[in-house]
C-alpha cells in the first residue's frame, strides 16, 4: 500500500515515514498542501496522512479540496496536536476519515491506516465480488465472467483486481507498478502495457460486458463501468 505523508516539520514527516515504511508501506513525504496537489496529478495513493497547521494551506484546506475536486479522493487522516473536541468535529466534517492526536502509537498508527484502506475496498471485505457479469474470488484468485472462468496469471490478476477494486478511479502508472511488482528494478512502464492490454483482451473488457479500461493521457489507466447511450 502506498501512503502520502504531509507535514511541514521535516523531522516528524521522517521518523513517521521511517516506522511506517518498516510496518510494510510505501510512503511519500510532502510538506506542504500545495505539494500534496500537485502529486495527485500525477500520481496515486491509498490514504493520506496529514498535519492541520502548515504554512499556507492548512490540512483541513487541503482535505476540502480534494473531497470537492477529486472524482474519488483517497481517504485523509488528519494527525495534529489539536486535540480539542471542537478542533475533532470540524476535522472530521471537513472530510477526514480519522483524526489522531499526536504523538500517536505507531502500531495503533498503522492499524487506523490500514482500517480506513480497507474501508474503501471491495475485494478485502468478502471472499466473492460481483461487478455485473464479471465474478472475483480474491482467495483463488479467479475471474470469471458469465460463470465461466478465464485462465489469468498472477501478475494478471492482481492487476484487473486492483483495477476493479478502484472502480472509475485513475490509477497512475508507478502505482500500479509498485502494487503489482513491487517497483521491482527493470521493470518498465512497457510491461504495464503489455499486461494491460492481456487483461482487456482475457477479460473481455468492452462496453458490450459494461466494463472499459481508459487511456489516462500522461498519467495511467482506469477501469470504468459503460453506460449506454
Amino acid at each position: 500500500m502506498r501512503i502520502a505523508i504531509v507535514d511541514d516539520d521535516q523531522e516528524i514527516a521522517r521518523h513517521l515515514a521511517t516506522e511506517l515504511s518498516a510496518r510494510g508501506l510505501s510512503v511519500d513525504a510532502f510538506s506542504s498542501g500545495a505539494a500534496l496537489r500537485s502529486a495527485l496529478a500525477r500520481d496515486t495513493f491509498d490514504a493520506v496522512l496529514i498535519d492541520w497547521n502548515m504554512p499556507g494551506e492548512t490540512g483541513i484546506e487541503t482535505i476540502q479540496w480534494a473531497t470537492g475536486t477529486l472524482l474519488n479522493p483517497p481517504p485523509f487522516l488528519m494527525m495534529t496536536s489539536r486535540s480539542g473536541e471542537a478542533d475533532i468535529v470540524t476535522g472530521l466534517e471537513a472530510g477526514a476519515r480519522d483524526y489522531i492526536v499526536k504523538p500517536a502509537n505507531m502500531a495503533v498508527l498503522h492499524a487506523r491506516i490500514m482500517a480506513a484502506i480497507r474501508e474503501r475496498s471491495r475485494l478485502g471485505k468478502a471472499e466473492i465480488v460481483q461487478f455485473d457479469g464479471y465474478r472475483i474470488e480474491p482467495a483463488t484468485q479467479m475471474i470469471a465472467l458469465h460463470g465461466q472462468a478465464i485462465t489469468l496469471t498472477q501478475k494478471e490478476f492482481q492487476l484487473a483486481a486492483l483495477l476493479f477494486d478502484n472502480l472509475d478511479r485513475p490509477l497512475s502508472r508507478s502505482y500500479l507498478l509498485s502494487q503489482v511488482w513491487s517497483a521491482a528494478a527493470g521493470v518498465e512502464t512497457r510491461t504495464l502495457d503489455v499486461h494491460v492490454s492481456r487483461i482487456r483482451s482475457k477479460l473481455k473488457l468492452c462496453p458490450e460486458n459494461r466494463y472499459v479500461i481508459q487511456t489516462v493521457f500522461g498519467f495511467g489507466y482506469r477501469l470504468s463501468r459503460h453506460v449506454n447511450d
